[in-house]
């Protein structure tokens, strides 16, 4: 799915990044840059506000790439800020990508369309606290938040899987303002592969954070 759209007072929010899927029987080869980049806009006092990166994904045998002459953005393939890259395939270092990610084989056969039951992560509370919006977050990064906690002691952050093996790895991606981003590991506390809680303990950054939790199968 796509990014969130910007919010700020007295002004329109800009556009979210999109959602990108491409796919190739043999090779992907990029010349140019594929963007799922948020859009800019100006509140009325001038701050500078955006929406949040969308999702790319790529699938093919080998993804390779070369940034184009002249060019001043970071990269071919750009979800900024704290959008999704996916790559199945054997992924070339000359394709860079930001934010970084890594190559993984693809299904056999490829899976385009996951179906209704497959594996799924959300996060569901911080600091006790649940999101207003769980199935659209604004993620605005300025001026509010889908959650607004108050507290500089360490926080438990839950996250619900569905449909997916206890044996897994789930976590959490804790994205500052300015996309500065670490994984940290979740640890299941209750359930079973139909409907399972994961907690992650952290001290959140002070400032705006885009959380975003991520699920892998062993």
């Amino acid at each position: 799915m796509g990014g969130s759209i910007g919010y700020g007072s007295n002004v329109s929010g800009p556009g979210a990044g999109g959602a990108i899927l491409i796919a190739a029987a043999l090779d992907i080869n990029i010349t140019g840059v594929i963007d799922a980049s948020g859009g800019y806009g100006v509140m009325g006092d001038g701050v500078i506000i955006r929406g949040s990166g969308g999702a790319i994904r790529l699938i093919g045998q080998n993804l390779t790439g070369n940034a184009p002459s002249g060019q001043s953005v970071v990269g071919n393939l750009l979800a900024l800020p704290g959008g999704r890259i996916r790559i199945e395939g054997s992924l070339s270092p000359t394709l860079v990508n930001n934010p970084e990610t890594i190559g993984v084989p693809p299904a056999n056969p490829p899976i385009l369309w996951p179906a209704a039951n497959a594996p799924k992560a959300r996060v569901v509370s911080v600091d006790g606290a649940v999101p207003t919006r769980p199935l659209d977050p604004y993620a605005p990064l300025v001026a509010a938040a889908d959650i607004a906690i108050q507290n500089n002691a360490p926080v438990n952050i839950l996250i619900e899987t569905r449909d997916f093996p206890i044996e897994g790895v789930v976590q959490l991606a804790v994205i500052q303002k300015f996309d500065g981003r670490s994984w940290l590991p979740a640890t299941r506390i209750n359930g079973d592969i139909n409907v399972a809680t994961w907690r992650v303990t952290t001290t959140l950054p002070q400032g705006f954070v885009t959380l975003q939790a991520r699920a892998t199968q062993p």
